[in-house]
Formats: C-alpha cells, sequence, structure tokens
C-alpha cells in the first residue's frame, strides 16, 4: 500500500470521528463570550439611549415651564396707560399673590403657588357709567378717549375678564357673559363682591394666572381663574416661589382730595383725612397702608430698611404675605365681607425667584439614593449608575419692569 493512500485513510477516519468533548467545550465558551458581549453591548446601548430620551423630556419640561412663568412674571403689574389711573396696578392693588386664586389649589399664602396680574398691551380700558354694587350684574361703560368709534361698549366682549377698580383698594376681577343694550353683563364674581365700586372706577381686560404645585400629582397647574384650568407640566417635584421687595412703605406725595394721582409712591390712595374709610378695620382717613397723625398721612407698615444703603431689596417672607393689614380690608362699614382681600404687603414686591425640581417621568433611570444624598426625589428601580437620571434643581429670578418703574 502506497504512502500516499495510507495518509488519505488516516484522515477520513479522522473526519469521521467528530469533534471532541474539549473542543465542543471550546467552542460553546466562544460562543457563550461572544453573545455575552453582544448582550451587554446592547443592554448599555438601550439603557443609554433610554436616559437620553428622558433627558431630552426633561428639558422641554423645563423650558415649557420657565418659558410660561417668565412670560407673566415679565409682564405682572402692567397696568392703564390712559386716565387718572394710569400706571402700574401695585397703585391700585397687588399684581402678585403668593397664593392660587379660584382653584383647588392652595388658597392660603404658600411658597409653591403664585398668581400673576396685568393688563395686556392694546387691552381696552374706560371707566363704568353706574355703579357696581349690590345684585347689580351689568353696567354701562364710558365710550369717549381711546375707545373704539361707533362702539357702545368700548371694545369689551362677551368671554372677557375684566377688573373694576378705583384706586383705593378695592377691586374685582369679572367675566363678561355677554354685552345686551349697550352694557356689559358679567357673571359671578370669580373672588366674591368686594367692595361696591362706583361709577367713574376704571374697567379693563385682564390677565389673571395662577401656577401652584400638586405635590401628590407631581404636576404644576395653571388657572385662568374662571374657566381654564389646565395641567402645565408633569414630574414636577418642586415648585418654589421666593420674593424680594421694597423695604421703605408706601409715602404719601400728594393730598387724597386731589383728582389726579398717583397720591402715594406706591399702593391705593387712602381716604382724604377726615372722611370715613369704607372699611370697618379702618378710621376715618385710614387704609391698609396709612394711618392718620397729626393730621397727616402717616405710613402703616413698618420700615425694613435698616442699615442697607436705599434702593436694597429685602426677602419678604410668606408669612409677611399673609399676616395683614388687609387691603382694602376685611368687611365693609355694610357688613360685606372683602373677600378678595390681600397682604399690604404684597404690593412691595418687586423681585421674585423661582425654584423647580423636575424628575425623569420613568422609574427606569431613577434609582436609590445613596447615604447623605438626595438624587431622586422618588427612587425607581434603576441598579446601574449608567442608567441614572438624577432630577434637575434650577433657579432663575424675574424683576417685572412694571413694579420697578420708580426704583
Amino acid at each position: 500500500m502506497s504512502v500516499a493512500f495510507s495518509r488519505s485513510i488516516a484522515a477520513r477516519a479522522c473526519l469521521q470521528a467528530g469533534f471532541t468533548l474539549v473542543e465542543l467545550v471550546i467552542a460553546a465558551l466562544v460562543v457563550a463570550l461572544v453573545m455575552s458581549a453582544v448582550l451587554a453591548s446592547a443592554s448599555l446601548a438601550q439603557a443609554t439611549y433610554r436616559v437620553h430620551a428622558e433627558a431630552a423630556d426633561m428639558d422641554q419640561r423645563t423650558r415649557v415651564l420657565v418659558h410660561a412663568l417668565q412670560h407673566d412674571l415679565t409682564l405682572a403689574g402692567a397696568g392703564l396707560d390712559q386716565g387718572p389711573l394710569a400706571g402700574a396696578l401695585t397703585q391700585s392693588f397687588a399684581p402678585i399673590l403668593p397664593r392660587a386664586i379660584g382653584t383647588d389649589g392652595p388658597e392660603a399664602a404658600t411658597a409653591s403657588a403664585i398668581t400673576v396680574r396685568y393688563v395686556p398691551a392694546g387691552s381696552p380700558q374706560t371707566t363704568i357709567l353706574d355703579d357696581l354694587a349690590g345684585g347689580a350684574t351689568a353696567v354701562r361703560v364710558a365710550t369717549d378717549g381711546a375707545c373704539p368709534a361707533a362702539d357702545a361698549v368700548c371694545g369689551f366682549s362677551a368671554g372677557m375678564q375684566v377688573a373694576v377698580f378705583d384706586g383705593s383698594g378695592a377691586y374685582d376681577l369679572l367675566v363678561i357673559a355677554d354685552v345686551q343694550g349697550g352694557a356689559l353683563r358679567f357673571r359671578a364674581p370669580t373672588e366674591g363682591s368686594i367692595l361696591p365700586l362706583a361709577a367713574g372706577s376704571a374697567i379693563t381686560a385682564v390677565v389673571s394666572r395662577s401656577y401652584y404645585l400638586n405635590e401628590s400629582e407631581a404636576r404644576v397647574y395653571r388657572y385662568d381663574g374662571f374657566q381654564s384650568r389646565v395641567p402645565l407640566v408633569d414630574n414636577i417635584v418642586q415648585l418654589a416661589f421666593e420674593y424680594r421687595g421694597e423695604p421703605v412703605p408706601p409715602i404719601a406725595r400728594r393730598n387724597a382730595s386731589d383728582p389726579i394721582g398717583p397720591w402715594t409712591t406706591y399702593g391705593p390712595r387712602p381716604p382724604p383725612v377726615g372722611v370715613p374709610s369704607p372699611m370697618l378695620d379702618y378710621g376715618a382717613g385710614e387704609s391698609c397702608t396709612f394711618v392718620v397723625r397729626d393730621g397727616q398721612h402717616a405710613p402703616r407698615l413698618d420700615s425694613w430698611l435698616g442699615s442697607l444703603p436705599a434702593g436694597s431689596l429685602v426677602p419678604i417672607g410668606i408669612d409677611r404675605l399673609g399676616d395683614g393689614p388687609w387691603c382694602p380690608g376685611r368687611t365693609t362699614r355694610a357688613g360685606v365681607p372683602a373677600a378678595g382681600r390681600f397682604d399690604a404687603d404684597g404690593l412691595r414686591i418687586r423681585s421674585v425667584r423661582v425654584t423647580l425640581r423636575v424628575q425623569a417621568g420613568s422609574p427606569l433611570v431613577r434609582g436609590l439614593n445613596p447615604a447623605g444624598r438626595l438624587l431622586f426625589s422618588h427612587p425607581g428601580t434603576a441598579r446601574s449608575a449608567s442608567s441614572y437620571l438624577p432630577d434637575r434643581v434650577m433657579s432663575f429670578e424675574v424683576t417685572p419692569a412694571n413694579l420697578n418703574l420708580d426704583r
């Protein structure tokens, strides 16, 4: 038998014998290692994608909330541009309140809610020709000045929210139900009738927006005070408002009996000295911001300036915005409660600092908090640091121009 033939037979025998057990084990290990690497890579890619997607969603939710708050806070206090009450709303009532109005949210002073009011540019504005008192639900309005020609209601229309105020601290927010016979007919007041408002009081379209955090839902709501309460942003676990303001109390600028203002450095006009106050809380010639001393109007509010330089702003705690004195007061001499009253110190607000904390929507990217650190307000199921997306905290401050015109 030739050598070549012998080698052929040996090779054929080897092929017929198959793989040894060692070879199979080695092959299985190699396959397992390759698959493990592939699966780990796929899992990491999936976790990375989930984190990036959640991060983008957090960014978008943050932008929505920040933009909404910055927009309304920037406009806070914008008021009339004509008539004796022209100027910022701080001359008549507080345009920023540390509470929500007309909602199921917090109605007492709280750090997690705010209401902002302003008169939009180009809004109808004039005066009422009839007293708004008792059961009155309709008034005629003056049509001179800047009112559109041949418009019996000066540009007001059904569904519009309006503010009626007289510069003394008395005001009401109303919604126009319809226009009939040249008169505006109102729905029930959104805050209750505050005070009888006499003919000659200003009336204008107004924006009133409340923002508040529902902690159990981790959701911020926005409410316009009469019909639209909507969830604005989800997965907000903290919303806090801090206020800085004018340390010097309002000071009288001119005699309260003068027909043209401004009568004070800020805040509503007090009754002329000797004239009875419409409120039970205060004596003749007095108001929420002024008392009468030696026949002259003197500040009722304390000075917080101390040793600070003139022009400084000071922090205003929430407790100071809910303890009075109340504007225009608690009760009228006719026994009508002032349901929409506000703390006189609210007139001092000049700057608002907002702090918010946003969490990832998915618990898959929220893990456990390490000792001594709060990464997650609501811990989730993530167990790897590569899958963590901690809560984000950001702050910004808005100084509304209309609240700082005289600074």
